[in-house]
């Protein structure tokens, strides 16, 4: 299979197969069930739509050398009734004036270029000529490079995609750091110390550390950060400094749940997408407020996008307070409110001027007026 839609997981320890997407399995970051707990009405007819649109500076092709493109991806996944396994049906890739039809047909992808009507064929065995008699021609050629490289932004904005999940590793009193250079925190913050301690062991400046540090004062959470290895042993003491100096299990739980948030924001590469369910969790009104100014500045000199679902109304009103402050434009910003409706999770986008006021009740489901 073509590795572009071979796999957007990352390899699998117990099989050399990749998958398009992992619902469920002891590899995946959120337990969704099988494919049929999640398609509409329940139906095997059905497909699940993902899509996103990304911007691409420059495409190495000759029909978009030197320009910056938009590029934007539609996979439509099903699954087989027997064997339950999720496959690419069919996607949509689009990129400037070009745009791709991709339908899977006997384990076999056929492209077909809409802007000069030629298809090709992705198999496992590479390209293929379709629709070509004596071999590939060079306008299958052209439209073959050009659907690669139009892919590998799309798989690009995939990698640069980082999920955190709302339950995170307890605090300890030491942690123990492998050998292993990982790029992100992990679904539950496994990585974070990982990607911490290689920055004391491998670095002389400690840029993520400071920051992550700044971050916390913003927080009101502490004032420094101190990392140390535990005599010659591969274990690690994390410590923050309030009005005086603690071991990380000595603080509020809290303090734990938002450093791997924290780490994920100081290490994400520029333009990423940082997802997040409840990076509120655990924390006060105060710092769940902070919090907010901590995703805005990452926004704001980053320019990361961060999706985060929450059930804190102090952190929303911070977001509201720096629209008000000129911090970030309105346009910047979408809230959603997600309310139940005929058996549905229905989504509907809060508005919000240029004071950061709204003027819908879009506050029901946060508390309760007693």
């Amino acid at each position: 299979m073509h590795p572009c839609f071979g796999c957007i997981e990352p390899e699998r320890k117990d099989s050399q197969q990749r998958k398009p997407i992992v619902l469920d399995d002891e590899y995946a970051f959120v337990h969704l069930g099988r494919f049929i707990d999640i398609v509409h009405s329940k139906s095997y007819q059905d497909s699940v739509c993902i899509g996103f649109t990304a911007v691409a500076p420059s495409l190495d092709t000759p029909l978009f050398k030197g320009k910056e493109v938009s590029v934007s991806c539609e996979l439509f996944f099903k699954t087989t009734l027997r064997t339950q396994e999720t496959f690419i049906e069919k996607a949509l890739i689009k990129a400037g004036p070009v745009a791709f039809d991709v339908v899977y047909t006997k384990a076999q992808y056929q492209i077909t270029n809409n802007r000069n009507k030629q298809t090709v064929t992705l198999s496992a065995y590479g390209l293929t000529g379709a629709r070509v008699s004596g071999g590939i021609s060079k306008d299958n050629l052209e439209t073959y490079i050009t659907f690669t490289e139009i892919m590998s932004v799309v798989m690009n904005e995939l990698e640069r995609t980082l999920y955190l999940g709302p339950f995170r590793q307890q605090p300890q009193r030491a942690y123990q750091s492998f050998s292993s250079v990982p790029r992100e925190v992990g679904g539950m913050g496994e990585s974070t110390v990982a990607l911490l301690t290689n920055e004391i062991v491998q670095k002389r400046k400690r840029e993520h550390i400071e920051q992550i540090a700044s971050w916390l004062s913003v927080l009101r959470l502490g004032n420094s950060v101190d990392i140390s290895r535990l005599a010659k042993s591969n274990m690690f003491e994390i410590k923050v400094e309030t009005d005086a100096e603690f071991v990380i299990a000595d603080l509020g739980y809290g303090m734990s749940q938002v450093l791997p948030v924290l780490t994920q924001c100081s290490y994400a590469p520029l333009s990423s997408t940082l997802l997040f369910e409840q990076p509120e969790i655990h924390l006060h009104p105060l710092a769940a407020a902070g919090l907010a100014r901590v995703f805005m500045d990452v926004v704001k000199n980053k320019r990361c996008h961060i999706l985060a679902e929450t059930h804190s109304a102090d952190l929303m009103l911070a977001v509201q307070i720096g629209i008000r402050e000129g911090i970030l434009p309105k346009e910047s910003v979408a809230i959603y409110a997600v309310n139940r409706k005929d058996g549905q999770s229905v989504l509907r986008q809060v508005d919000v001027n240029d004071d950061g006021e709204v003027f819908d009740n879009w506050k029901v489901g946060f508390s309760h007026d007693f």
